[in-house]
């Protein structure tokens, strides 16, 4: 079989085998930060406002223009951020293909094992199935390209014109990198990296790197000249995650002191190797401990692990290149994020993505030294193989019933307010969103989304969502309005800026009847949150009880003017041209909204 063959027939491999285990993700919904990200993100509503998605994020510009064109495309139809994902997912899997190929130059068949262990391994799920962490996934494939595209040009005869050409697309793919995600700084080193284990030595290979050390420049530029961005320091990233329940609460924890950051993440590193070889009891959101000490028996075991691999992979490197690469690409593409930049978590399955490339290596070379010359083991790598689909197609499954789903990272980290919290969210959702429930169901819902947002402010007394969220389950499914107040009121205690308290205060007054003071409510919540899609319509409603159509309307206009593609604003339209009489009017509205929920997934 020649070479073309070969690749395309990797290719149709790799396309069958990861749709099929990834195919139950498309069943799933939004989690976590994809609600700020995504549902609840005005920057990614006009894809063609590039300036208001620069702003958002400038260093994941790419991420986030690509979640405004499955906006543009689909609304929020989950499924349809998803198939991007598994696409970037499939072309990150085949460059890992190529590289192994060349310039690791391991046999086809040791490349398409060390492809698929990279493909099809359970913890990939959580920068694939997770629709915002894509951040980690496509950063990743424009990361491969390069490394690809680069010594491409490298080793294609100069007579054929192609180096210029492919260097230009790995340049071009750096600059890509740089704007998916941060951790892209690693990128000039992983080319010299391989450059010294691979043997490119020459002078032109050394200035070839320099134009992608002036990248990361640039990109450090960038992110100095954005530094108030809440999205460089680690409380924008904490605020996304509260989001989870309500939106943000307005004050954050004192962040991680570095040095206890620094000091856990050997031990952290060692849970990431765990999951690598044993890929079980994954979780979303861990409860990890921080380390105060270097000297404390959990985190010394870690060094000194970390330090007799690192000491392996120097000394190897003459004997055995691969090998080094493999085990040096894991800890090198760790650092930015398991190092001495402090994060609010100090683990999360998303960050092995890129990783994952070097034991994906070491895979593939296993198979050449051990399987290849024994054709009577093929079925051990294939077995793992197997094994690995099976976990990731389970875990995919998990995704789709955010109950289950929480229950069991809460069994898991049954003390992370966050993760009880999200719990308590599922059974929300269940009560408000699901089809009719028998009144057994309906009971049981309400009391488990009790006891966990009670758990929660047992774990946290400072969590003002978990209030709110209380006070909306006594709102909406209690009537009791004396319940709600005392938990809104106390979340406004803790946060007086506090935006959904302001609301729900507002629909207390809304439904009963004191229109006046609901105003002043919505109003109010309009001050602390002025995108607050609720807001305009309840005060729409207000306005429209008390006989004022013109201002209802004006209200209504308000908000579309923010969110000028949800259907909620033209059913609302609708009804107060009923109200008038314009029966037209009324009817047009209405086709806008179905045209809107239909094509948006709303």
């Amino acid at each position: 079989m020649n070479k073309t063959a070969a690749i395309l027939l990797a290719a149709v491999l790799i396309a069958a085998a990861g749709s099929a285990v990834y195919r139950p993700a498309l069943e799933a919904g939004f989690y976590l930060d994809d609600l700020p990200s995504i549902v609840n993100n005005h920057a990614i509503t006009d894809v063609s406002d590039l300036g208001a998605i620069w702003n958002f994020w400038p260093t994941r510009f790419l991420t986030y223009l690509t979640l405004a064109l499955n906006y543009h495309r689909a609304g929020l139809n989950p499924a349809s951020y998803r198939v991007f994902n598994v696409v970037v997912h499939l072309a990150a899997a085949l460059l890992v293909y190529l590289i192994l190929l060349e310039p690791v130059r391991l046999p086809r068949s040791a490349s398409l094992a060390g492809a698929l262990f990279f493909l099809l391994h359970p913890v990939q799920t959580q920068a694939v199935t997770y629709i915002v962490q894509r951040a980690a996934s496509l950063a990743a494939l424009f990361y491969l390209a390069t490394i690809f595209f680069y010594f491409k040009s490298f080793r294609t005869s100069p007579v054929r014109g192609w180096r210029k050409t492919f260097y230009l697309l790995a340049l071009i793919s750096a600059a890509a990198a740089f704007l998916s995600k941060e951790y892209a700084v690693t990128l000039p080193f992983s080319l010299l990296l391989i450059q010294r284990l691979f043997g490119e030595r020459g002078r032109r290979s050394r200035l070839g790197l320099v134009p992608f050390f002036v990248l990361l420049l640039i990109f450090s530029m960038i992110v100095f000249s954005h530094r108030e961005n809440p999205y460089y320091r680690d409380s924008g990233q904490l605020q996304l995650l509260r989001e989870a329940a309500s939106p943000a609460e307005p004050e954050s924890p004192p962040p991680v002191p570095v040095s206890d950051y620094f000091r856990t993440q050997p031990r952290v590193a060692l849970t990431y190797l765990r999951l690598v070889f044993y890929p079980v009891a994954q979780q979303l959101d861990y409860d990890y401990p921080f380390f105060s000490s270097l000297v404390e028996p959990p985190v010394a075991f870690s060094l000194a692990v970390i330090a007799a691999l690192l000491l392996a992979a120097v000394k190897a490197a003459a004997l055995s290149p691969p090998a080094a690469l493999g085990t040096l690409w894991f800890f090198l593409a760790l650092l930015p994020e398991s190092s001495l930049v402090p994060i609010l978590d100090p683990i999360a399955e998303h960050r092995l993505y890129l990783p994952l490339f070097g034991p994906a290596l070491l895979f593939g070379l296993l198979v050449q030294r051990f399987i290849l010359p024994r054709p009577r083991f093929l079925l051990a790598p294939a077995a793992v193989i197997l094994c690995l689909a099976a976990l990731t197609f389970q875990r995919n499954r998990a995704w789709t019933d955010p109950v289950a789903f929480w229950e069991d990272n809460a069994a898991r980290a049954p003390g992370k307010a966050r993760v009880v919290g999200n719990l308590g969210k599922a059974y929300l959702d269940v009560l408000e969103r699901a089809p009719p429930l028998s009144p057994a169901e309906r009971s049981r819902y309400r009391r488990r989304a009790v006891e966990a947002f009670e758990r929660v402010l047992e774990i946290d007394p400072r969590q003002g969502a978990a209030h709110v969220n209380l006070g909306v389950l006594y709102i909406d499914h209690f009537n009791d309005y004396s319940r709600a107040e005392e938990h809104l009121r106390s979340a406004l205690e803790l946060y007086p800026g506090y935006a959904p308290a302001h609301l729900n205060l507002g629909v207390i007054r809304l439904n009963r009847g004191e229109l006046e003071e609901a105003i002043e409510k919505f109003k109010r919540t309009l001050e602390f949150d002025p995108r607050n899609q609720a807001a305009f319509l309840n005060l729409s409603a207000c306005y429209i009880n008390l006989g004022r159509l013109d201002e209802g309307a004006d209200w209504v206009r308000r908000g579309l003017a923010i969110w000028p593609e949800k259907p909620a604003y033209y059913e609302r339209l609708a009804l107060i041209a009923r109200r008038r009489g314009e029966e037209e009017a009324a009817a047009r509205y209405d086709r806008q909204a179905a045209e809107l929920r239909r094509r948006r997934g709303f």
